[in-house]
């Protein structure tokens, strides 16, 4: 019953930081949504219980509002085209539940038509390059490189991070510009999920999300294999083609030559992002990742996870200056990776039945170093949480306590 009334304590937390009666610390527009996607997760396992309904429902309604207030204007200063990304993923998770074990909690038609309006307004990336003037474009490259993608560039040329205002009110405030606005993992390969959800969700439009969706993986595959020893060109030096050789899995943010990032630079978050999709090309047909190709992503990612010195956390980024300048952001990887662990965990015991490479993948994410050690990090990871970041470690609190439920139930 204590841990119980934990969870309880974080939610209605959450719910009052987002309401604004009680605001917790490190609350932004983006972490709200990422948060969002953690309550899902943990609403989705324990939806029989009628007080945690309830809060869920409050978070999701007053979420839902301030997701809606801050499009006014559209792209206001501050908004990356990544943060539409972490909407849509939450509002879609929870249109999944609500056919399943939310069904009759949540209005599914409603989350739908947010999703479908966040993956809208994530798209638009594909045309900051395409749309933009030759001085634009010359103003742009002598502070960021830019990545060119051949194929299938024409059609779709990968999202990039921002418009031009944004990078020029980057400018003003004095951030790093190189960090601004070009193509990374987080911005397409969130884009990219939610468009193979919303294939699964919004089924008058499944064909369009399809074509979207296979899209992104032609380009999200050249994205990730763009690693050529031969290439001077730094931009192509060890990203992750080269994983089954050197037996790296971990995806990059940023191409190497982004200044502020190292070659061997990962953010966990990118890692769960990609495991995501990985499970989701599962079982897509047409893929251009073959079977194979994503088990072994998979069994490399998983099977040698860094760890904290404590053993039971995983490493929530590594070697770049872009975590280190903005712990806020970057500490929410750990809660990204185990949402995303577990997730991916769900779905392939749903397969394991009938698809024996599924079966196999069940005990490698189960021994995998995060979910072997989340029932220590449980134990670990007291409400209420230490101070500075409250409001990003109530949803690291919650997908922690999900993925422990999982793997042992809590008592209640």
């Amino acid at each position: 019953m204590a841990d119980l009334q934990s969870d309880l304590q974080a939610l209605g937390a959450i719910r009052d930081s987002l309401d604004a009666s009680n605001p917790l610390a490190g609350m932004s527009w983006w972490i709200e949504a990422e948060v969002l996607a953690s309550v899902a997760d943990y609403w989705m396992l324990n939806a029989s219980d009628t007080n945690v309904t309830v809060v869920c429902q409050q978070i999701v309604a007053q979420a839902s509002q301030n997701f809606q207030a801050k499009l006014n204007p559209i792209d206001a200063a501050g908004i990356w085209f990544d943060d539409y990304g972490w909407w849509g993923i939450a509002f879609a998770k929870l249109a999944m539940y609500g056919a399943g074990p939310l069904k009759g909690l949540v209005n599914v038609d409603a989350l739908t038509g947010l999703a479908r309006q966040c993956a809208n307004l994530n798209a638009r990336g594909a045309d900051t390059w395409r749309i933009a003037t030759p001085q634009q474009r010359s103003k742009w490259a002598s502070r960021a490189p830019v990545v060119s993608i051949p194929t299938p560039a024409e059609a779709f040329p990968g999202l990039w991070n921002a418009t031009f205002d944004m990078l020029e009110e980057v400018i003003k405030k004095n951030w790093d510009a190189s960090l601004a606005a070009i193509q990374n993992t987080v911005t397409n390969g969130n884009y990219l999920l939610l468009c193979m959800y919303m294939a699964q969700i919004d089924r008058t439009n499944a064909a369009e999300w399809q074509r979207r969706a296979g899209l992104g993986m032609q380009w999200f595959k050249q994205w990730i294999d763009r690693y050529d020893p031969n290439n001077p060109d730094p931009s192509y030096q060890r990203y992750l083609g080269d994983v089954l050789v050197q037996g790296d899995a971990l995806i990059r943010e940023r191409v190497p030559s982004m200044p502020s990032f190292s070659p061997n630079g990962f953010w966990a978050g990118d890692q769960g992002i990609w495991l995501g999709v990985m499970a989701e090309l599962w079982s897509w047909g047409g893929a251009p990742f073959s079977r194979e190709l994503l088990i072994a992503y998979m069994n490399n990612l998983l099977a040698g996870f860094p760890m904290q010195p404590n053993g039971y956390q995983p490493v929530y980024w590594q070697n770049f200056q872009g975590g280190d300048n903005d712990t806020t952001d970057y500490n929410t990887g750990g809660e990204v990776l185990i949402r995303h662990m577990l997730e991916t965990l769900l779905l392939m015991q749903q397969l394991a039945s009938f698809d024996p490479d599924a079966r196999a993948m069940v005990d490698t994410l189960l021994a995998s170093p995060p979910l072997a050690h989340v029932q220590k990090w449980a134990a670990n990871f007291p409400w209420p949480p230490t101070s500075g970041t409250e409001f990003s470690q109530a949803g690291a609190y919650l997908a922690v306590r999900a993925a422990a439920q999982v793997l042992a139930p809590i008592p209640a």
